[in-house]
């Protein structure tokens, strides 16, 4: 009977090992999920975390307020998306809907970092 406690405990160490392992990463981030990007997911449920990636991403550049729309907007549209996909009965369409308008305002941000970059590296056409 001893043996068998003794197992057990000492499973439930293993697991608990195992559980702690997979949720810290060595370097004191945590897990995302879908994968580690970074320490940060874009579609991370925390919407100033990913603005500040952006923002802080830009290093002095004055970002338009159009930009900071967009963004307001698409995590706007990114927690109607996840209401959706939450509920029982899930509308394809409007799924379908609301993934398009955050993708096309994602890449609006994303090209126009792009073109900050390329501006600031002093590329020419």
């Amino acid at each position: 009977m001893r043996k068998i406690l003794f197992v057990m405990a000492l499973l439930a160490a293993v697991a608990a090992m195992l559980a702690a392992s997979d949720i810290a990463l060595a370097d004191g981030r945590r897990k995302r999920g879908g994968g580690e990007c970074g320490g940060y997911s874009w579609m991370d449920g925390d919407g100033w975390r990913g603005a500040r990636r952006i923002w802080n991403k830009t290093k002095g550049i004055d970002v338009p307020q159009e930009i900071r729309e967009k963004w307001a907007e698409a995590q706007k549209i990114k927690i109607d998306l996840r209401t959706e996909l939450g509920k029982t009965t899930i509308d394809r369409a409007k799924a379908l809907e609301l993934h398009a308008k955050h993708r096309a305002l994602v890449q609006e941000i994303s090209d126009w970092r792009f073109l900050q970059r390329l501006n600031a590296l002093g590329a020419t056409e």
